[in-house]
């Protein structure tokens, strides 16, 4: 009896939060995203900016580039370091920010290398099948070893300046359903997946308290994954752009793309970026702002819509050192809602970095979604993100919050990133120039680590004229008519909601 009183209790809650929420949250979902607020909250990633990269700014800016990429985070680098090293050399590319190098979601999110593949795969199946499921979970379990590798050809002094390392990792479970729901999951998935039996290892709740510090856990799931700080990658990454292609490359942060105008008869080969300190004429224009790129492309909006994310930095302070195995293990928390995540850094204060707390927000997390801005945060998520930890170690008081922030992730509703070409109906109706044209790389859905590098590489070799069939990127993936056609919100509420 119990059981059914509490689910009418839901039911009647969640209808209520339907009927209040809805017609708001369309309108954020279509409304016009904007540019990144001038006053966001302090990230912790950002707490020491690049003394090369953070601000910099050109002389004056290129009054002519083959590529303008806006946006100058995880795929805005990949795209320009793609284009710079594989495209003719005589190739110019100019990078423009409206904040800080690597202020948005690349210097907020939790550094979280991870994809959970057995979670999602099932609902992949069953939409596009095997073959093409299994696609893009191998695309996204790649991104690990493929970012080892961008780091490791960077140099050891990037190694060791990001922290980026290979780690054991456990989603822990706290409610019986999700429980026995993930591993029917897994059983699914390694179904499939043979090569991936023994990689992942189930921990019934006796072993799982013995082994994990949790004490009310039902259960854990043990895999792979990796950790770093992304700011302190990607930033080296364009340092060395600017120093290796002085005549090719140029990146101008504090400098928003205001507006694009189509080709004219003034200037019938390029689109025209026009700037604050001036504008730039370009035969291709790279829209890497992931939640704001519907900004300057208005037929997407809707289709790539911003959800505001929760993360923390705490700093452990009654909890053992080796408690959580930081060097060897990273965490992700299952709720019947929502998951949570956790890492920590290597450094002398141990310092925790936890994010999540969506659905804990309030309104089931329909607040934070279409909330464009990072210059606040919710006071109810917040204070899940500043507690949990606390709770599921049961030992409260045991580590200070010493940040807060917030972060504008990209979604769509189908849970994949745009990448490719754009057509002129979603650029507002602007023409292209001939041999020219937009592209769009965003919408990782809270996924970045998982997604955006290799995205991003695909897009830069799409642009420099390979067809998006010969990039490796799975066809889901790829910005089509006929995706559009088929794109439809209730697929993100099913796979929310169940």
């Amino acid at each position: 009896m119990g059981g059914v009183v509490s689910t009418v209790k839901i039911l009647i809650a969640f209808s209520w939060s339907l009927n209040s929420s809805l017609s708001p949250l369309l309108k954020r979902i279509h409304s016009d995203p904007a540019r990144p607020s001038s006053n966001p909250t302090k990230s912790f990633w950002l707490s020491h900016p690049h003394p090369h990269v953070a601000t910099h700014q050109s002389p004056s800016l290129p009054s002519c580039v083959d590529v303008v990429v806006i946006g100058s985070g995880i795929t805005g680098t990949a795209v320009a370091k793609t284009l710079l090293e594989t495209a003719p050399s005589s190739l110019r590319v100019a990078m423009l920010d409206a904040r800080e190098a690597c202020s948005g979601a690349t210097g907020r999110n939790g550094g979280h290398i991870k994809e959970s593949a057995y979670l999602e795969y099932g609902a992949l199946k069953k939409k596009y099948g095997r073959e093409v499921a299994e696609e893009v979970v191998r695309f996204r379990l790649a991104h690990l070893e493929m970012l080892v590798g961008v780091a490791e050809a960077e140099g050891e002094a990037v190694v060791e300046g990001c922290g980026i390392r290979r780690c054991g990792t456990a989603d822990v479970c706290f409610e019986e359903r999700v429980w026995e729901d993930s591993k029917r999951r897994l059983e699914v998935f390694l179904g499939d997946f043979e090569d991936q039996r023994g990689l992942w290892v189930v921990h019934e709740a006796e072993e799982a308290r013995e082994i994990y510090p949790f004490p009310s856990a039902i259960g854990a799931i043990s895999s792979s994954a990796g950790s770093l700080w992304p700011y302190r990658l990607f930033t080296p990454i364009l340092s060395r752009l600017l120093l290796s292609y002085p005549a090719h490359f140029t990146l101008d942060t504090s400098t928003p793309a205001l507006s694009i105008s189509a080709p004219t008869p003034s200037h019938p080969d390029h689109y025209l970026v026009s700037t604050p300190r001036g504008n730039i004429l370009t035969r291709h224009i790279v829209h890497a702002t992931n939640a704001h790129a519907a900004h300057l492309l208005p037929g997407l909006r809707g289709l790539i819509f911003p959800v505001r994310g929760h993360m923390s930095a705490q700093r452990p302070t009654d909890l053992p050192g080796g408690a959580l195995d930081a060097e060897r293990r990273s965490y992700t928390f299952l709720w019947a809602e929502g998951f949570d995540y956790l890492t920590q850094l290597p450094d002398p204060e141990n310092t925790v970095m936890l994010g999540g707390g969506l659905f804990q927000s309030g309104e089931f997390g329909f607040g934070e979604i279409g909330e464009r801005g990072d210059d606040g945060v919710s006071l109810l998520a917040s204070a899940h993100v500043a507690g949990i930890l606390q709770s599921v170690v049961g030992r409260p008081g045991c580590v200070c919050v010493d940040a807060v922030w917030t972060g504008s992730m990209g979604f769509t509703p189908d849970g994949m990133p745009w990448v490719g070409a754009v057509g002129e109906k979603f650029a507002g109706g602007r023409a292209r120039p001939e041999g020219g044209g937009e592209w769009v790389v965003a919408g990782f859905c809270g996924e970045g680590m998982v997604n955006a590098w290799g995205c991003g590489v695909a897009l830069g070799r799409m642009v420099g004229g390979e067809g998006a069939g010969e990039v490796g990127l799975p066809g889901p993936m790829v910005m089509t008519e006929e995706r559009v056609g088929r794109a439809d919100l209730m697929d993100l509420a099913r796979e929310w909601f169940g």
